[in-house]
């Protein structure tokens, strides 16, 4: 089972700033004021560094790390489009291959795989079960 839910570790410069790195993806990384700010900074600076990958058309690396100073999560339509980002590559199927599967455009498919589309979940998710994967949802109480 893969989750897309990133060790972060936070440490402070001379400076104060509070400097946010993830593990699991070299490079991400982001600071702020405030170890609250950074945390907030943090979510865009994971799905950015995230996004950078699907445009790139390369394997969204897995959480592997599992202690860090806090735990930050994908937006979870992001979260199905690197899932099913990986399932192609995976495969080795093409965008249109699985537009052909689907019977539907290829330009559908590189909708899917968009990170800046606000494409629907249902049909990342569709796309994804005809790789044989299947989506779990799993809420839990906050800090």
């Amino acid at each position: 089972m893969t989750a897309y839910r990133y060790s972060c570790n936070i440490t402070c410069d001379e400076a104060g700033f509070h400097l946010v790195k993830f593990p699991d993806l070299p490079g991400a990384a982001t600071d702020a004021k405030s170890r609250e700010e950074a945390l907030d900074e943090a979510e865009d600076c994971l799905a950015e560094a995230v996004a950078g990958y699907l445009v790139r058309r390369e394997r969204v690396p897995e959480a592997t790390a599992n202690e860090g100073d806090a735990f930050i999560s994908l937006d979870p339509l992001l979260a199905a489009k690197a899932a099913l980002n990986n399932a192609m590559l995976d495969a080795g199927i093409s965008r249109t291959e699985l537009a052909a599967r689907m019977g539907v455009d290829e330009k559908m498919i590189r909708r899917l795989l968009d990170p800046k589309h606000q494409s629907h979940i249902r049909a990342v998710l569709r796309a994804a079960a005809l790789l044989g994967l299947k989506a779990e949802v799993r809420f839990r109480r906050a800090a």
